[in-house]
């Protein structure tokens, strides 16, 4: 387009230049008086001038435009699609209960039914959660506990073990005389290597009594998801 236009601004240029000659001859035939042809020749030289200033100034806007509309038309670069083989996150819940008569301390809950485990990283037979990737997780649980001794409460405290390491407890207490069950959840937020172990687990002193609950209406379960 631009190209075009300055093709057509040089036809007109010519076209001005060749009817200026035409006037020169024109005056030189029909005035014998050396000023008034030199005059009328300033005359049409500056007409000349003229057009060539103005069409200088009109290119040079048009440059400009077009300088700016070639800045303008960036595209908008499309966003990055999420990777879900960066993704990492488990969710698993006990499909009956436990240990009526208690669990004792230290004792791993395999939480076996498995509804989510992008990334692999849950186990069902151990109930472990092994970190397929280094970063910030996100681990809860809930735990469900059952009275079945009606003269006295029943209770579990649970722990979350990350690498060895104890990282956080929660506790759920069931009254006879107001409640069959109750429940406690937990929630920590931790820095996980790859290759660490995380599970629940008994408290190794406080572990309780009375059976852990998970059936239709409440579940106790176990779940994780990676921040980062």
């Amino acid at each position: 387009m631009k190209v075009k236009w300055m093709q057509e601004t040089l036809c007109t240029s010519i076209v001005i230049a060749s009817a200026c000659k035409t006037c020169i001859h024109n005056e030189d035939i029909e005035n014998t008086s050396t000023s008034k042809v030199s005059g009328g020749r300033k005359a049409i030289m500056w007409c000349i001038q003229k057009q060539s200033m103005v069409s200088a100034r009109d290119l040079s806007a048009r440059s400009a435009d077009g300088e700016t509309d070639r800045l303008l038309d960036v595209s908008t670069p499309p966003l990055p699609s999420k990777n879900t083989s960066s993704v990492v996150a488990f969710y698993a819940y006990l499909s009956t209960t436990l240990g009526q008569t208690g669990l004792g301390p230290d004792h791993t809950i395999k939480f076996d039914v498995v509804k989510t485990n992008q990334g692999n990283g849950y186990h069902s037979g151990s109930g472990v959660f092994i970190a397929p990737q280094t970063g910030f997780y996100v681990f809860t649980w809930t735990i469900r506990v059952g009275s079945y001794d009606h003269s006295s409460p029943n209770f579990h405290s649970t722990e979350i073990v990350i690498n060895n390491n104890v990282y956080g407890s929660s506790y759920a207490l069931a009254i006879s005389d107001s409640s069959r069950d109750d429940s406690g959840t937990g929630t920590v937020v931790a820095h996980v290597n790859q290759g660490d172990d995380v599970y629940i687990k008994t408290h190794s002193s406080h572990h309780g009594g009375g059976g852990i609950l998970s059936e239709g209406v409440g579940r106790s379960s176990f779940s994780g998801w990676k921040l980062n």
